[in-house]
């Protein structure tokens, strides 16, 4: 006798499952243990054919204003997109040299204090001794590890004075365009000449965007991607969410 749940095995005599609380069986189904087998002819094999499965019926598009063609072009464009590779988020000058200052300062103030530890140990001041191979290899793993501490944190230090001005300069140029946008621009006066563009699915953003990116890089054509990215989006609020 077996429980249908559990699949214990019991003795004759017993009716229900001590653990389950339901009657016993004489013999247990066979598990199914097979992969589930997929249906191959039923998935698509062309983008034609995916579309088919998903593309709306012709009344459904009709009232949302689009057309079959406008609708694909769209799934596609939507495709893409997501398939693109993320822009990686600007880092300003300041948050790296923040980042190196810490870094720098946090590496170097541990591999002296370690040295010093070890200086201390093996001269006897701390109570802690070693002797023989085993002083050899642990102060001498530890000083090497310590020593390459100090030299990265060094080497991070280094760079604070190239930062430094690096951060200044870019200062300086963010406040530059900034002027010039908020100085020749208000949100009205943007939106005055966008409104032909813009439309009830979110286009004001993009429009605006566009706008704020056109008569910036026309100014300055220099300007890194990232950099003018980020730019764009700290005036955007500025214009528009303030």
């Amino acid at each position: 006798m077996f429980c249908p749940q559990c699949r214990r095995e019991y003795r004759e005599g017993f009716a229900e499952c001590a653990y389950c609380k339901v009657p016993l069986v004489e013999t247990l189904p066979e598990e199914n243990t097979e992969p589930e087998e997929i249906n191959a002819e039923s998935a698509p094999e062309t983008f034609e054919e995916f579309i088919e499965d998903i593309i709306p019926d012709e009344e459904v598009l009709s009232e949302a204003g689009m057309s079959r063609e406008e609708f694909v072009e769209a799934l596609q464009a939507e495709m893409e997109k997501e398939r693109a590779p993320k822009p990686k988020r600007f880092r300003t000058a300041e948050e790296r040299l923040s980042d190196v200052k810490t870094s720098g300062w946090t590496l170097s103030g541990v591999g002296i204090l370690g040295l010093l530890a070890i200086i201390l140990c093996v001269s006897g001041v701390l109570p802690i001794r070693l002797y023989g191979i085993a002083s050899v290899l642990t102060y001498g793993t530890m000083g090497i590890l310590f020593l390459v501490f100090v030299v990265i944190g060094f080497k991070s230090l280094a760079k604070i004075s190239s930062l430094t001005e690096e951060c200044r300069t870019e200062k300086e140029k963010t406040k530059e365009i900034r002027e010039y946008i908020l100085g020749s621009f208000t949100g009205e006066k943007i939106d005055e000449a966008v409104k032909d563009m813009t439309d009830e699915a979110g286009g004001a953003y993009y429009a605006r965007i566009a706008f704020i990116r056109e008569w910036m890089l026309e100014k300055y054509p220099e300007l890194e991607a990232s950099y003018a990215d980020y730019l764009i989006e700290d005036l955007y609020q500025a214009l528009f969410e303030a």
